[in-house]
């Protein structure tokens, strides 16, 4: 086991998905053990919000790293134009407990200093009995099975507060928008794996 405070840390890419078999079953396999310990309500956006957390775990794994989330409430709350709303502290948070609690995921609490106002966010990693699962898939072994799906919204605006806003398309926009497109095609055939 590693300790996380000396690793890369990366926030969540909701962008991460997968149509590998073998993989999705995995998922499947485990959000039925997080339900018997779990209350969920919406089993499909639940297995979407698990699936999302498996294949960051995944790739944090080959690249040596390690998660980041939060568990402030109000970090979970995005402008309806840009998508991803199954994403909400509600759904999210009893997957990565339940991931805990059965043991495969490892974790630092975040903290927060209100005198100082300076934190961490809590950091994930797999554990070894979820490595040992996700690596019988020959798949995950080379990243193989995690694709990056476009995101909804290629640009995205936030006000002074770091908050997402909506904006009216414009010509200069869109001219981003397209070079953006552009350099998103060009590294979506990239995977950058540390072998050290």
């Amino acid at each position: 086991m590693f300790l996380p405070i000396h690793r890369k840390s990366n926030n969540i890419n909701v962008n991460l998905t997968t149509t590998d078999v073998d993989t999705q079953n995995l998922i499947d396999e485990i959000l039925a053990e997080i339900t018997v310990i779990k209350k969920i309500s919406n089993k499909s956006r639940a297995r979407e919000a698990l699936k999302k957390v498996i294949l960051n775990l995944i790739h944090a794994e080959q690249t040596k790293g390690c998660i980041r989330i939060s568990r402030n409430k109000n970090d979970y709350g995005h402008h309806r134009m840009y998508g991803k709303i199954w994403l909400k502290y509600d759904r999210f948070i009893p997957i990565v407990d339940g991931l805990i609690e059965l043991g495969y995921v490892e974790h630092l609490n975040g903290y927060w200093n209100k005198e100082k106002k300076t934190g961490r966010q809590t950091k994930i990693w797999a554990s070894d009995k979820l490595r040992s699962r996700f690596f019988m898939i020959p798949a995950t072994r080379n990243l193989k099975s995690i694709e990056r799906a476009e995101p909804e919204q290629v640009i995205q605006l936030k006000d002074s507060s770091k908050k997402l806003i909506h904006y009216t398309p414009s010509r200069a926009i869109a001219k981003t928008k397209k070079c953006l497109e552009q350099y998103n095609d060009f590294i979506q055939e990239q995977y950058i794996v540390s072998d050290i």
